[in-house]
């Protein structure tokens, strides 16, 4: 069974709202508490649902007044200062939190919030980064990304010259290659393949074969 969590969110910008946004997301969390000092934040996430939405600046809010950290089980420190997502995750540290995240644009901080055991750094530059050269480079070729008994799965993105592109996948008819799709990712995440689903340049598929024939049909 899942542990429902209790997750504080400080930071209510356009990463916390997606996050949120994400019903798988919101199924592991019980309680959800923002903390934004924007006050034109608060009707996007009251129409969220489930969310409570704290209005002040976290470092001089008396945060102890409206929660008790002692009971928070993740602390999600989103905001576009890095000094703030540091001093976050060094408060949660200290009350216990065992679930502590933080987004940051300085490796330099990131590396000290590693080296202190402050919680997990995600440095969104190089995240960013890792992100494009995957679309990029498997834009460009097929990357194999793992061998199992059944076969081998390979990763490709669509780009836009290829030649399935504004196809139904069901159209290309990979099972003639003992191709088939496992997965699609997008900008909405990872769903499950759809013979009526329309390929776009961006998505990456999943595919398990026992070689890269397929890949004619896609690029053409």
């Amino acid at each position: 069974m899942v542990t429902k969590l209790k997750v504080l969110v400080v930071g209510g910008g356009d990463t916390s709202e997606a996050l949120l946004s994400d019903p798988a997301f919101k199924e592991i969390a019980e309680e959800i508490i923002v903390v934004e000092r924007d006050p034109d934040r608060r009707s996007v996430f009251e129409k969220l649902g489930d969310v409570f939405f704290i209005e002040g600046d976290i470092t001089t809010l008396p945060l102890h007044e409206y929660i008790n950290l002692r009971e928070v089980n993740a602390v999600l420190a989103l905001t576009g200062r890095d000094e703030v997502n540091f001093l976050t995750l060094a408060v949660a540290h200290t009350h216990g939190v065992p679930i502590r995240i933080g987004l940051f644009r300085s490796r330099h901080i990131a590396d000290v919030v590693k080296r202190l055991h402050l919680g997990i750094p995600i440095i969104k530059p190089t995240l960013i980064g890792k992100t494009l050269k995957q679309v990029t480079m498997t834009m460009v070729s097929t990357r194999e990304l793992s061998t199992t008994p059944a076969g081998r799965v390979y990763m490709i993105s669509i780009s836009e010259t290829d030649a399935a592109v504004n196809s139904r996948l069901g159209d290309l008819k990979l099972e003639e290659n003992n191709a088939y799709v496992l997965a699609l990712i997008d900008d909405q995440g990872i769903s499950p393949p759809s013979k009526d689903t329309v390929l776009e340049p961006g998505q990456v598929l999943l595919i398990l074969a026992p070689n890269t024939d397929f890949i004619k049909k896609i690029r053409g």
